[in-house]
């Protein structure tokens, strides 16, 4: 019978989080760790909606003319600084990073306020058209 030391495992390197790090996968990723970046279809996407909101901008064809002062411009400027952030956060390095998490609630603070500002707008241009109508009728 012999005296052996029993073999000591980390729990991390049998779960596959340290002892597996060194070693890839097919895939070129090292095995346990998980991306922490957008990945490229994201990224791709938020380029070409970027796009889409700078050719919105110079497009005649708006949801509200432009002719109308401020909420004609508002749109535009919805929209172009909704895109902006997402491609700042679609490229940021660290997804789970505080600051990515932050434009991720201003994104979609932005996306909830340019929603209601266009509901207020159809609102407006409902009621301007039932006033032109009783004042006609």
């Amino acid at each position: 019978m012999k005296n052996e030391d029993p073999e000591v495992h980390n729990m991390d390197e049998l779960n596959g989080r340290e002892g597996s790090r060194n070693r890839e996968n097919p895939r070129g990723k090292v095995r346990g760790e998980v991306q922490s970046g957008a990945s490229p279809l994201w990224k791709a996407v938020s380029v070409v909606v970027m796009l889409l909101a700078l050719a919105y901008d110079v497009s005649p064809i708006d949801l509200s003319p432009d002719a109308v002062p401020v909420l004609g411009w508002l749109d535009d400027v919805g929209f172009t600084l909704t895109a902006g952030v997402n491609l700042v956060q679609q490229f940021m390095a660290n997804q789970n990073s505080i600051t990515a998490k932050i434009l991720r609630y201003i994104k979609w603070i932005m996306v909830i306020l340019m929603v209601v500002a266009c509901v207020m707008f159809l609102g407006l241009v409902a009621g301007i058209i039932a006033l032109i109508k009783s004042l006609a009728g």
